[in-house]
């Protein structure tokens, strides 16, 4: 793992703001190798993180995210576990 820096942590804080001014309602991650659904505290904007389909590294069991996207727009997001 690299080590966090002041000018990614500026560049991180910069999109997010960018991402909330042109309208973006839920952001997707998929490198965090653990499922997770958060709100960013100063946008408010809506973060999730969908885990690892892989054993390696995951202090989860493998998993997958099922994304549903409704007619009005709103999102449904289902933590999907491999058994």
């Amino acid at each position: 793992m690299g080590s966090v820096e002041n000018k990614l942590k500026l560049q991180a804080k910069s999109l997010i703001f960018q991402f909330k001014a042109a309208g973006v309602l839920k952001i997707f991650a998929g490198d965090i190798h653990y499922f997770s659904e958060y709100e960013e505290p100063e946008t408010k904007l809506s973060m999730v993180t969908v885990g690892a389909v892989g054993i390696e590294r995951n202090p989860q069991s493998p998993r997958f995210a099922v994304v549903t996207v409704m007619a009005d727009g709103s999102t449904k997001v289902e933590d999907a576990e491999i058994k």
